[in-house]
């Protein structure tokens, strides 16, 4: 069996999910082409790293983003803690294999183009960011969390949904880490082509806490910024009110969990950050033209 696969064992027993948690030897396959994508948080501790023939300063909290290709060797380290994350790209969308992430756009549907942005951390490799994220201390507790969920959805796999509920934690992880690396879009691919200053920083505490109760108040005591202000500079740097563009992002990731998943659409709701399910259905629709379950019968993959 290969090691990026989690087997089930009371549920769907002997069924291998391409996805696969680890604290052991984080860096050892560094010099090999693998059959798998790795994402390993840096916890805790320093250390040199050279990256595809780079040398590069790791510092915790980060990020380290690793396709097939990627060839890494840790030099030196002090006191580093790490965990992985080993997982295929089919997990995200059955067709992707490593040649047809390779292909051009034009040799995809539309559905393959809009998947690959949850892999940008891993494909988008540039002179400046080789696919090592520096987190800031919000992003990295987030992301801690959501590689616990991980590993107990994995580890425990409590009912039939483990499949669904462990693909849907590793797209909320890739979700957040694609806003790290392209922070300069919005929901709506509107460019933050102002200087943002302090509204980058709300953002990115959207995306990491969406799922919390937010207030303006909690926000404008968190970033010691007035609320006239706040209203003012987030619409004139996305074109949404604070809470609008809250509602937005939370529907956005319900619509992904509907299309992609069979979880319960209260459980969705939970995850989402709403506590309400009839102003989450009205909104939903507002947004989408159908109501949820509407919506998964339409557009969900696994049907």
């Amino acid at each position: 069996m290969s090691m990026y696969f989690t087997e089930g064992r009371k549920f769907y027993q002997g069924y291998q999910l391409p996805i696969y948690h680890t604290n052991e030897n984080c860096f050892s396959d560094g010099a090999n082409k693998r059959d798998h994508y790795k994402m390993i948080f840096v916890i805790s501790g320093t250390g040199i790293l050279t990256l595809n023939n780079r040398k590069q300063i790791i510092v915790a909290p980060s990020a380290l983003c690793l396709n097939e290709t990627d060839t890494f060797f840790l030099e030196s380290e002090v006191s580093l803690q790490c965990t992985a994350i080993l997982f295929h790209p089919q997990i995200i969308n059955q067709h992707f294999d490593f040649p047809v992430l390779k292909a051009s756009y034009n040799q995809l549907s539309v559905n393959e183009i809009q998947d690959l942005y949850w892999l940008n951390p891993f494909l988008r490799k540039t002179n400046e960011s080789m696919g090592l994220l520096h987190l800031g201390p919000s992003n990295a507790h987030r992301i801690s969390n959501i590689i616990d969920n991980i590993k107990d959805a994995l580890d425990i796999q409590k009912d039939n949904d483990w499949p669904c509920r462990s693909r849907t934690y590793l797209i909320e992880m890739l979700f957040l880490l694609s806003r790290l690396l392209i922070i300069d879009e919005t929901l709506e691919s509107v460019e933050l082509d102002k200087d943002p200053g302090e509204i980058k920083e709300i953002i990115l505490y959207l995306y990491t806490n969406y799922m919390n109760k937010i207030t303006i108040q909690e926000l404008t005591n968190k970033f010691l910024i007035n609320r006239t202000t706040l209203t003012e500079r987030f619409r004139e740097i996305t074109g949404y009110p604070v809470m609008e563009y809250l509602i937005r992002l939370r529907l956005y990731l319900a619509s992904k969990m509907l299309k992609e998943t069979l979880l319960p659409v209260s459980e969705i709701i939970e995850r989402v950050g709403f506590s309400d399910i009839t102003h989450f259905g009205r909104m939903f629709k507002k947004n989408f033209g159908y109501s949820p379950s509407e919506y998964r019968s339409i557009h969900c993959t696994m049907l």
